[in-house]
């Protein structure tokens, strides 16, 4: 058994297979690449397997994700996500965001003509729907979540900050 650590260059949209280099790398089921992603810098063990000709790189447990990328490939490398790198999931998330502002709109729409209410043009109901859909798909991708995290533990620092300041 060999280990691989490297930056991923590209990935197959299934997410079962990355490269490094010039060499592909596989794992049986996707929930092993361990949530790497193009440019993401990572670690993990492989066997090299001979079939039919070929050599296959078989990733053996699941892949760590040793530091974060920027979404692009490294050196020249392609992305195999679609709409601007943004990985399929995202793409998921945002079309269920927008499907769903869109009916929350409309629900929103119903309930005004029955109170006779008419309150929107055109411009103002897309960026509505636009705004509500932002909000969904941050909600759903977990980023509230993780800006949540980032700022309690901003606000605990600046506690200790000032706790030390008042000690002295």
């Amino acid at each position: 058994m060999e280990t691989m650590k490297g930056v991923i260059g590209e990935m197959t949209a299934d997410g079962k297979r990355c490269k490094i280099g010039s060499e592909w790398y596989s794992v049986f089921a996707s929930p092993s690449m361990g949530g790497a992603k193009v440019g993401d810098e990572v670690k993990f063990a492989y066997v090299e397997k001979e079939s039919g000709g070929k050599i296959y790189n078989n990733i053996k447990g699941s892949v760590s994700v040793l530091s974060k990328g920027d979404g692009e490939a490294p050196s020249g490398g392609k992305s195999s996500a679609r709409s601007g790198g943004v990985d399929t999931n995202m793409n998921i998330i945002r079309q269920n965001a927008l499907t769903n502002s869109v009916a929350f709109y409309n629900a929103r729409q119903a309930s005004y003509n029955a109170q006779g209410i008419h309150p929107a043009d055109t411009e103002d109901a897309l960026a509505s729907i636009i705004a509500v859909a932002e909000t969904f798909a941050q909600f759903s991708s977990g980023e509230y979540a993780e800006k949540k995290k980032q700022l309690e533990a901003e606000a605990e620092q600046q506690l200790a900050r000032i706790s030390r300041a008042v000690v002295y």
